[in-house]
């Protein structure tokens, strides 16, 4: 779905980027099909993690999805905060902050960013 307003702009972004992005790079690291230096300590992480079974990648999944909503919930926490002081987040010419009383809720509602937007399922 693409963003209709300059507020699911905004979570268009944040999901897209901070939690699509690092999912999609956990299961390409998981699949061993990304591109890394075989030299690196990321090909040893990937070699590890090609190992594990399909429970334990599930595991890793649900972690990921957990862990980054609760960043993400965060991120939009303190950019409420920090509106306040004067930090102000523009897109076409709306402070997409003040445009909602309670931006962190575009989160996780049933029709919120992540369902709209994410690639990915979100855990119960």
């Amino acid at each position: 779905m693409e963003a209709s307003t300059p507020l699911d702009r905004l979570g268009e972004i944040v999901i897209k980027n901070l939690r699509d992005s690092p999912i999609e790079a956990a299961e390409l690291l998981m699949a061993n099909r990304a591109k890394v230096d075989e030299s690196s300590q990321l090909s040893l992480i990937q070699d590890q993690l090609a190992q594990l079974g399909e429970s334990q990648r599930e595991l890793i999944r649900q972690l990921l999805d957990y862990t980054s909503t609760i960043a993400i919930h965060d991120f939009i926490s303190e950019l409420q905060h920090a509106n306040d002081e004067g930090v102000e987040v523009v897109i076409d010419d709306v402070n997409v902050i003040e445009e909602s009383d309670d931006v962190q809720n575009q989160l996780l509602d049933e029709d919120g960013w992540i369902e709209r937007f994410s690639r990915y399922n979100t855990i119960d």
